[in-house]
């Protein structure tokens, strides 16, 4: 019999709140989908972790290869451990309109759990390749990311340029 049984304190620990720092850096794209009538498209990216408020990039106009090098806090997030497995950080790069509404490019999704047990609990200048599920069979672009999630105890990642 394979039945675990959870004790009442098992419960609290599942739904107690833990605060955690979630730091993103979007680099660059590289081949975007052009969706404006002169190929290119008018990007920026919109970072959303968990139910925390967006954040987003500058607009590089006319682009298929922007480059923001562009870094965002999320602090204090507070996440229960149920919260930790099923919240993502999405990243959406959009196409700017000035008339109409703003159009998906692509987007990418990375899970927090599976960010947090991540060697350094990061991914660090990965590229990683963007999807629109309106159109699944077709390339959108990629994104070069780094971003790291870390609680009260842990420390940030530290790199050394080369």
């Amino acid at each position: 019999n394979d039945v675990e049984v959870l004790t009442i304190g098992d419960k609290k620990k599942l739904y107690q709140k833990r605060e955690y720092l979630v730091q993103v850096t979007i680099v660059e794209g590289r081949e975007l989908k052009g969706l404006d009538a002169s190929g290119t498209s008018d990007p920026f990216t919109k970072i959303t972790v968990g139910k925390e408020p967006p954040q987003v990039t500058k607009l590089v106009e006319k682009s298929s290869n922007p480059v923001w090098n562009q870094s965002f806090t999320f602090s204090k997030v507070q996440l229960s451990a149920i919260e930790l497995e099923t919240f993502e950080l999405l990243i959406e790069v959009l196409d700017h309109n000035d008339f109409n509404a703003n159009t998906l490019i692509g987007s990418v999704s990375i899970g927090l759990a599976t960010l947090y047990r991540s060697a350094n609990h990061e991914l660090f200048k990965r590229w990683l390749p963007l999807t629109n599920s309106r159109f699944p069979n077709e390339d959108r672009g990629y994104l070069l990311v780094s971003c790291y999630i870390i609680g009260l105890n842990d420390r940030p990642p530290v790199h050394t340029s080369k």
